[in-house]
C-alpha cells in the first residue's frame, strides 16, 4: 500500500510556488531575515529602496554570516562578519581583506532565489514555480480602501489555515463572539467552480452585523444578508469578497500563506473596503478583522493533528464540505503534478 498523501508545511512540492516573505516596503530600511519551508534567506535590495528585491540563503559562503544582519551599500549587500560584498546578482565583488587586488575566489557567490512583487508583497520560490501569483483584481479598485492587518505568526500549517478558511460550516461555533448567527447553521448548496488549481465560490448566507453602526440605533436589524464570493488559487492565496447590502458594505478579504517551519506559519491579510472613510474607521475594521482571525487561531492552534490529508478516505464529508473537498482535490494535483 502507497502512504497516505498529507500536505504540511515542508512538503517538498510547495518550494515550486510562490510564497510571501515579506511586505515590499520593510525592504527599505535594509536586509529582512526570514524563513521559508524551514531554510533561512535574506531578503534585500542592494540597489536601495525602489530598486528590485533579491534574496539568497542567509549565509555567507566564507564563514556562514547571517547576511540579514548586513547592510546594502553601493549596490550590493555586505556581510556583517568581514565585510564580504555581493552583488544582486549574487557575485562577490569586494573582500576587504585582500585589498583592491586580491582574487575572489571562484565559489565566493551566492545562489539567488527567484523573487516577485505584486500586492505590496514580496514573494520568493525555491523552484521554478508552477503557479503564478494570483491576481487580486479588487486592489484596483478605486472605491476600495486598503488596510493592512499586522504579519501574524501562528502555530498552523498553511494548509491548516486555508482549509479553515474556505469551510463556511463553522460559522456559527467558532465565531460565535463576532459574525456567527446561529440562524446560519445549516449550508446549503455550494455551486463550486473548479479553474485550473483553483476555484471559485458565490454563496449566499446571514450575519450578525456587529460593524453596522445603524444596528445600534435600531434603523438596521443586527440579522442581515451576505454574499459571499470566494476565489482560491493554489496553494495558498485565498480572497472572499463580502457585499452585505442593508449596511451598504463592500470588503475583501485577500490572504497569502508562508509555510514557515514544520509547525508555523505566516498570515499576510489585506482589507479592501468601501466604508473605511477614516483612519479610525481603518483601525476599527482590522481590530475587527483580528478578532475574527483569533477566534479561528484558538482552534486550529489546539489540533494535535496540523498537516491536511489530501486521500479524501481519510476524514469523513458532506455536503456541506463541499468547498473543502475540491480544496484538497486541487492540492493533491498540486503535489503530485496530476492537473
Amino acid at each position: 500500500m502507497s502512504e497516505p498523501l498529507t500536505l504540511g508545511n515542508l512538503h517538498p512540492a510547495l518550494r515550486a510556488a510562490w510564497h510571501p516573505v515579506a511586505s515590499a516596503a520593510e525592504l527599505d530600511a535594509g536586509p529582512v531575515g526570514v524563513t521559508l519551508m524551514g531554510e533561512r534567506l535574506v531578503v534585500a535590495r542592494p540597489g536601495g529602496a525602489g530598486t528590485s528585491a533579491v534574496a539568497f540563503a542567509d549565509a555567507c559562503p566564507h564563514r556562514n554570516g547571517p547576511l540579514s544582519l548586513g547592510r546594502c551599500v553601493d549596490g550590493t549587500l555586505e556581510c556583517p562578519y568581514h565585510g564580504w560584498r555581493f552583488d544582486a546578482a549574487g557575485a562577490c565583488v569586494d573582500i576587504p581583506a585582500l585589498g583592491a587586488a586580491g582574487p575572489v575566489p571562484g565559489r565566493a557567490a551566492l545562489v539567488p532565489h527567484a523573487v516577485r512583487e505584486a500586492h505590496a508583497i514580496v514573494f520568493v520560490a525555491l523552484e521554478p514555480p508552477a503557479v503564478d501569483v494570483a491576481p487580486i483584481p479588487d486592489l484596483a479598485d478605486p472605491t476600495l480602501v486598503a488596510a493592512w492587518l499586522p504579519v501574524v505568526r501562528a502555530e498552523v500549517t498553511a494548509a491548516q489555515f486555508i482549509d479553515n478558511f474556505c469551510d463556511l460550516a463553522h460559522f456559527p461555533f467558532v465565531h460565535a463572539g463576532t459574525f456567527g448567527a446561529a440562524e446560519d447553521a445549516v449550508v446549503h448548496d455550494l455551486p463550486v467552480e473548479r479553474d485550473g488549481l483553483g476555484f471559485r465560490l458565490r454563496y449566499e448566507h446571514v450575519i450578525e452585523n456587529h460593524e453596522d453602526p445603524l444596528v445600534a440605533t435600531g434603523e438596521h436589524p443586527l440579522l442581515q444578508p451576505r454574499t459571499m464570493t470566494y476565489a482560491y488559487t493554489a496553494p495558498f492565496t485565498v480572497t472572499l469578497r463580502l457585499e452585505l447590502p442593508v449596511a451598504g458594505t463592500v470588503n475583501t478579504i485577500a490572504t497569502w500563506l508562508q509555510p514557515e517551519t514544520a509547525t508555523t506559519s505566516r498570515i499576510f491579510t489585506v482589507l479592501l473596503r468601501n466604508d473605511l472613510v477614516d483612519s479610525a474607521a481603518a483601525e476599527s475594521a482590522v481590530a475587527y478583522e483580528m478578532a475574527v482571525l483569533d477566534e479561528d487561531l484558538a482552534l486550529l492552534r489546539a489540533m494535535a493533528v496540523k498537516d491536511v490529508p489530501l486521500d479524501l478516505p481519510a476524514q469523513v464529508h458532506t455536503a456541506a464540505d463541499r468547498a473543502t473537498v475540491e480544496l484538497r482535490r486541487i492540492l493533491r494535483a498540486f503535489v503530485t503534478g496530476e492537473v
